[in-house]
């Protein structure tokens, strides 16, 4: 079965060996269409990804393949999102918040950005990371587009996935090992796993770990534990 990866907010394609691993709109040069949204690049990506495919996603990558998932049910076989946020709680703060960083990207460039970026809570336990040189005023559209303030609130729709599907955040990432609690009893078939020693990127700060369990959960090969090895 083939993999999709999709990957976080400032990432680029070609993040997971051996996956199908797309830029996102407004990354990496790929464009980004005015007045877009979550639903629309969920049906864009569709329309060039394969019949059926396993799915996994990272933080915004996690966000567009939940959105993928319920408006495509019958294309995802399996589905593992990282760091997936189903709703914030105060959406209009949080794009006003987005609107900032926007701003930011704008008028002060990317190296400024990814310097501030970079120094939030969300991401103090992993190494600086070396950013790809995007297009910035690209970003910006993306960044206030898949705003999680202007996405639409999903805990009533994951009932509607059929995949198997298994949430994954860091231990020291409090709000998300909450949501992944409980978002996966919402699901058909969902479980939650805390992958321990990292925060909010785990691909990058845990990508040996994340591995075995993407391997034992596409595989169905044992139970994923409460806690990753």
């Amino acid at each position: 079965m083939t993999l999709v990866y999709l990957h976080g907010f400032t990432g680029q394609g070609g993040g997971w060996p051996g996956a199908i691993a797309p830029h996102l709109p407004g990354h990496a040069h790929r464009p980004i269409p005015a007045h877009y949204s979550l639903w629309q690049a969920a049906d864009d990506l569709a329309a060039e990804l394969p019949d059926t495919f396993d799915l996994l996603g990272y933080s915004l990558g996690a966000r567009l393949a939940l959105h993928l998932a319920i408006a495509h049910p019958q294309r995802v076989n399996r589905l593992v999102l990282i760091g997936a946020a189903t709703h914030v709680p105060d959406p209009q703060a949080r794009v006003v918040e987005d609107e900032v960083w926007a701003h930011m990207l704008e008028t002060e460039g990317l190296e400024t950005f990814y310097r501030n970026w970079d120094a939030r809570p969300i991401f103090s336990s992993r190494q600086r990371q070396t950013h790809p040189d995007h297009d910035p005023l690209a970003l910006a559209q993306a960044l206030r587009a898949f705003s999680p303030g202007r996405q639409d609130d999903l805990r009533g729709r994951l009932a509607e996935i059929d995949a198997p599907t298994l949430w994954l955040a860091g231990e020291h990432d409090p709000k998300f090992v909450r949501l992944a609690h409980e978002s996966a009893p919402a699901c058909r078939r969902g479980q939650a796993a805390t992958v321990p020693g990292c925060g909010h990127d785990v691909p990058l700060e845990r990508p040996e770990a994340l591995a075995r369990l993407l391997t034992d959960f596409l595989s169905a090969a044992a139970p994923v534990p409460e806690e990753a090895p």
